[in-house]
């Protein structure tokens, strides 16, 4: 049975974290039950024992299971040392229940059970990790499922995204190896409950997502998982993924399958999640004992998914690290500028040109698909540049011919006796470029990866990098632009690496610290697209049926395909009479997009491999 903490433990009533959990009592253990016991020493030895036999830990865990819905308080292995909470039960002949008392503390995390097997306390259960309710109550971001925007519409397609998202990364970013290990703890119970409860929310018949549900959880998932390995049949293959992975993408995904899911053996597992809280003794009769009550302690957590989490976050991070990485990479004279920014600001969007050949019946059009990008400073979001500046130095060549410089001589040139700022560099910090990344191509124009080209498909967002402490964020709504005005982002990073690394020494059973800096990757919709036909289309043709379609905006200006030209070359008619026709620009968020994810400060700089620079 199960009852509001508060009433069961009223010390508990209004504690941080507590407001809507539950106590359910498992078991009653009495001292010096069924009979005092005096050790070799002629010493009373203090144990306790249940009343009446418990049920086995995989029939109890298979119960706490039954119950939709719910997340069991749970201590970690840390937890359990700095509490001497110990689970002896693999050892028979040692004493298995100290006559102590084991308080819930609003530090431990929750988690949810995904698969119970039968086979006794040694069988092995698979854990969703949710939360510490400290952070829970305290910093919820950080725990709940952001929103996500232009969601799938059918259970097959979200099943192979999730399932796609939950391959393995390369064992060794350096070397070309035969085979990609995939995510140790994730099984394909979870994938098949996250299909279920994305199906709750759509229109298709129960029929098609058992059909979803067996053959991506138990085919399609068992092939990619293997016993504990993807096998890879081109080592070509793999030596791509290598070559285009982000640096730090192989410890990310261990630590984001560490931080979601977890495996333990059911004796363990369900005395991790149990305490204990002394009675007193009934006084019914002169030889009243001892009682205490063994218990866990349950709430609710209906929308926690782990499987979707851990897609939602690899997926999203890396996008966010490529786009950071495209940006230093195509970018590098304004490197040190972007750096200094309190926060970082990219714009992606997907692009097509339309071309024209031949006359009458002859006639032939086609769509040229592409994927271009932008950094735009802080303030303002891109309304106002930041000041590039430069400085004369001085030197002397070879030690004796004095001479002065402009630095730095990426952006800077000296004119006449000063240092002016070079014309091509104004121009050029914030211009849009094509992206070379074929991952962020395809995240914003599905036709570069496909060749088909929609225009419908061609999506636009905005991304927005925060660095600040875990408190700070979690006092903070939807707009985080009055973090830390004065701080540096690549500061705040080296910062934040630093002092992360303190806080897990001192207290290495703590989950949850306020003060913790993490990175926080907010993406925004660009919602408005846009066209612009060129001088030798028919520009009532190309609202109708060309670039102009899909609702598209007609742009007045000269900007939209001024970084087109120095790609494709002279934008006009060519010697073979082929025209070009003119240029879409897309918008809104690609497909399932979320509000947010949360990075960490090293990810950052590993990805743009500064993170063992001084």
């Amino acid at each position: 049975s199960c009852a509001g903490i508060g009433g069961v433990l009223p010390q508990y009533g209004g504690a941080v974290g507590f407001a809507d959990a539950q106590v359910c009592e498992i078991s009653e253990l009495h001292s010096n039950h069924v009979e005092r016991f005096v050790n070799w020493r002629q010493e009373e030895e203090q144990f306790i024992c249940p009343v009446r036999p418990p049920l086995d830990a995989t029939d109890q865990l298979s119960v706490l299971e039954g119950k939709g819905g719910m997340c069991y308080l749970r201590m970690t292995k840390n937890q359990q040392a700095q509490y001497q909470w110990h689970y002896q039960g693999h050892f028979p002949a040692r004493k298995q229940n100290n006559h102590a008392a084991n308080d819930p503390r609003a530090d431990y995390e929750l988690v949810k059970l995904m698969k119970v097997p039968s086979g006794g306390i040694d069988s092995e259960v698979s854990l969703g990790r949710y939360c510490s309710l400290a952070e829970l109550a305290e910093s919820p971001r950080f725990c709940v499922m952001p929103a996500v925007h232009n969601n799938y519409k059918r259970a097959r397609d979200y099943a192979a995204a999730i399932a796609e998202s939950l391959v393995g990364a390369a064992t060794d970013e350096q070397t070309v190896v035969e085979t990609v290990v995939a995510p140790l703890s994730i099984g394909a119970t979870a994938l098949e409950k996250s299909v279920a409860s994305f199906q709750a929310n759509v229109t298709e018949k129960p029929g098609a997502l058992r059909r979803v549900a067996q053959t991506v959880g138990y085919t399609t998932w068992d092939k990619l998982r293997g016993a504990t390995r993807l096998a890879v049949s081109s080592v070509k293959y793999v030596a791509a993924r290598i070559k285009d992975t982000v640096k730090g993408t192989s410890r990310i995904v261990r630590e984001l399958d560490g931080r979601y899911f977890a495996t333990d053996m059911a004796g363990d597992a369900l005395f991790a999640m149990s305490y204990q809280a002394p009675l007193g003794a009934d006084n019914r009769t002169s030889n009243a004992k001892q009682r205490f009550s063994r218990y866990v302690v349950q709430a609710p957590c209906p929308d926690f998914d782990p499987a979707l989490l851990f897609a939602l976050r690899r997926r999203w991070t890396d996008v966010a690290l490529r786009a950071v990485r495209e940006v230093f990479d195509r970018k590098n004279s304004f490197r040190h500028y972007i750096l200094s920014e309190p926060s970082l600001h990219f714009a992606l969007r997907g692009e097509a040109q339309r071309f024209q050949k031949g006359q009458g019946k002859s006639l032939h059009s086609w769509y040229k698909p592409y994927a271009a990008m932008r950094w735009m400073p802080s303030a303002s979001r891109g309304s106002v540049a930041p000041v590039l500046s430069c400085s004369l130095v001085s030197s002397r060549v070879l030690g004796i011919v004095p001479t002065t410089t402009c630095q730095p001589q990426e952006v800077c040139e000296k004119v006449d006796k000063s240092c002016m700022v070079k014309k091509e560099a104004l121009v050029s910090q914030q211009a849009w470029f094509h992206m070379k990344d074929r991952v962020l191509q395809g995240v914003v124009s599905q036709s570069v990866t496909t060749g088909k080209v929609n225009l419908r498909d061609l999506s636009s967002f905005q991304i927005n990098l925060y660095c600040g402490q875990k408190r700070e964020f979690g006092a903070l709504g939807r707009d985080l632009t009055s973090l830390a005005k004065d701080v540096p982002f690549e500061r705040c990073l080296r910062d934040g690496v630093r002092k992360n690394a303190i806080l897990k020494a001192r207290e290495p059973h703590t989950l949850y610290h306020p003060k913790e800096v993490v990175v926080v990757a907010q993406f925004d919709e660009l919602p408005v697209r846009f066209c612009k036909p060129s001088a030798k289309s028919n520009v009532t043709q190309e609202r109708r049926e060309g670039v102009c379609g899909a609702d598209a905006v007609v742009d007045t200006g000269r900007g939209l395909d001024q970084h087109v030209a120095k790609l494709d070359g002279v934008l006009h008619e060519k010697d073979d009479r082929e025209y070009y026709m003119g240029m879409h620009a897309g918008a809104g968020y690609p497909q399932a997009t979320p509000d947010e994810v949360q990075l960490k400060p090293e990810d950052v700089l590993e990805a743009l491999e500064l993170l063992h620079e001084p």
